[in-house]
């Protein structure tokens, strides 16, 4: 099963600008726009955009001035979407963008195709994959290779947004939202309020289903992979949960703070109250599922790759108890093994609630269906599985005698018996220590 792995954003680690304009703010000229200046820039501009990197298809340019340092300063409009201030000194060309020059009285664009800056970001938001139309944007700062903004969704609750700086290497573009950078100094949104940002988190608990008065949230991370990002949501008194979101933000799943040990576990509910009443939850789970078990411990074993839970469970009125795997679909159906078979889920889906004893006396009576009654079971070991979904199970029998291998079905039964010398045959070695004498 892969392990969840969590990384918190890397956007604080970027240099942020400030004033990447203000040495030449002073040379600007506050007046109108003349022909000349629209003419010099609609021939030069495309050469010099390009220079600089920017996929831009020039729509409209006009040639500011020259510096004191004397570097030709122009103003460009592109049909993509961003439109730039360009400072070019021979073959060498900076590029700041309209949002990046909005707090520079001096240099902020004037072009009418830059007047909405933030809608500007259109296609930067498409390639982030969400949902927005911006009706605010802020320029937050830039490195060498990314730059990052802020941006505010007419939608609802915005995001931070990182891209590829002009002419730095082509880059994955991705979207922070903003309920997973409070508290996180100049990367927290400031034009998203913490009260859309709890809307949001009450929107994602309203689609789980669950009944929750919200008293508190926290980020936990994001899985590298999938790029799915979790929030623990605290429930007052009650007991809390952890939200699973796909990195649009778009909610996908619940999981139990029980479940959450393997993010880091929860942090905003009582853990003493979670498993009292995690216990009942089991207990009516499994029961619903056709699995009789008063369920008096569980152990969080972790998820599938279709985020199933899986989880083991000892039971009070019956000494086998049982691994489950509980569908994250609620019209899904519940599956249940025994501790030997477990190990389909890898090392940690071994039992350690329960005494694997009656599990081996369920194989004896198995093999003695199959007439051999002369070995007692006294150790298992899990081969694999089919696509029928039958399990292969090593046994070894207490007389030292060369054990079996039992194909099991679904309900228990055997359905095949293999020596082991078949079952090497078939690609599944026996290798318990009675077995493997020559």
């Amino acid at each position: 099963m892969r392990r969840l792995t969590m990384a918190l954003a890397a956007m604080a680690a970027l240099a942020m600008g400030s004033a990447p304009l203000a040495a030449h703010a002073a040379d600007a000229k506050k007046a109108e726009i003349t022909k000349d200046q629209r003419d010099k820039g609609m021939k030069a501009a495309p050469a010099v955009a390009k220079a600089a990197g920017l996929s831009c298809n020039v729509s409209d340019a006009y040639f500011i001035g020259s510096s004191k340092d004397k570097q030709d300063i122009y103003e460009v409009a592109c049909s993509e979407g961003l439109g730039y201030i360009l400072l070019a000194q021979g073959t060498t060309v900076k590029a700041y963008d309209c949002l990046a020059t909005k707090s520079q009285p001096t240099l902020t664009c004037k072009l009418p195709g830059n007047a909405n800056a933030a809608a500007g970001l259109k296609p930067i938001v498409a390639q982030a994959g969400m949902t927005c139309t911006p009706k605010d944007a802020r320029y937050v700062g830039a490195n060498a290779t990314t730059t990052v903004y802020e941006v505010a969704c007419q939608e609802g609750s915005g995001f931070i947004l990182q891209t590829p700086a002009p002419g730095a290497a082509a880059a994955a573009t991705v979207a922070e939202p903003c309920a997973a950078t409070m508290g996180q100094g100049n990367m927290e949104c400031t034009l998203t309020s913490k009260d859309q940002v709890m809307a949001y988190i009450n929107g994602l608990v309203a689609k789980s289903g669950h009944q929750c008065q919200v008293s508190g949230t926290h980020y936990i991370g994001a899985d590298k992979t999938s790029g799915d990002a979790y929030y623990e949501v605290g429930c007052g008194s009650q007991a809390g949960f952890v939200l699973d979101t796909d990195k649009t933000g778009a909610y996908k799943n619940v999981i139990s703070c029980a479940q959450a040990a393997g993010l880091g576990g929860c942090t905003l509910t009582d853990t003493t109250k979670v498993a009292t009443e995690e216990v009942a939850t089991y207990t009516k789970l499994a029961k619903s599922g056709g699995y009789n078990c008063d369920v008096t411990k569980y152990r969080p074993i972790g998820m599938t790759d279709a985020k199933d839970e899986v989880v083991e469970l000892a039971c009070s009125n019956r000494p086998d108890g049982t691994v489950a795997v509980f569908p994250s679909a609620g019209d899904g159906k519940a599956r249940f093994v025994d501790c030997v078979r477990a190990g389909q889920f890898g090392p940690n889906g071994a039992c350690k609630l329960t005494d694997l004893a009656p599990i081996y006396a369920k194989y004896s009576a198995g093999l003695a269906a199959k007439g051999r009654s002369s070995c007692k079971v006294s150790g298992a070991r899990f081969l694999g599985s089919t696509k029928a979904g039958t399990d292969y199970i090593e046994t070894a029998c207490s007389d030292g005698n060369p054990g079996w291998v039992l194909e099991m079905t679904q309900s228990d039964s055997v359905q095949t018996l293999l020596s082991c010398g078949q079952a090497a045959g078939a690609g599944l070695p026996c290798q318990l220590p009675t077995n493997m004498k020559k």
